[in-house]
């Protein structure tokens, strides 16, 4: 169940986009910058923080909702790495971007035993559809 929805921030990259090609974010572009901001809102509410953005060929800093959604939507698949701020244990998230509200295609964890298993699982992206 949804504790709270996050108010999206306007990306810099949306902005280039209309300024140069004249192309708005469609629906279903809406649609994941909604999960992907609350998805970074939730997680840390649960005690985890991202520190980087993995593009396929490097991991990119990034440590804001800002900051990730810039490179996540830049991008057609990503993993956001999140770090557990009390034990310091790196976590991931696979978001493919195009896939609506499958935006979150995987996730890893490391130890297994970690509570980010339960953070994710009590992540419904329909709550924010």
């Amino acid at each position: 169940m949804k504790d709270q929805v996050s108010t999206v921030p306007t990306l810099e990259l949306d902005r280039t986009m209309l300024e140069k090609y004249g192309r708005r974010v469609s629906v279903d572009g809406r649609l994941e910058r909604r999960i992907v901001c609350n998805l970074v809102a939730h997680l840390g509410r649960a005690g985890y923080v991202p520190f980087c953005v993995y593009d396929g060929e490097e991991h990119v800093p990034a440590s804001d909702v800002q900051g990730v959604m810039e490179l996540v939507f830049n991008l057609a698949e990503a993993a956001v790495w999140f770090m557990d701020k009390v034990t310091g244990y790196r976590h991931y998230v696979l978001l493919v971007v195009g896939n609506g509200i499958d935006i979150v295609a995987d996730y890893g964890m490391s130890p297994t035993l970690d509570k980010f298993t339960t953070a994710m699982d009590a992540f419904e992206p329909e709550d924010y559809a």
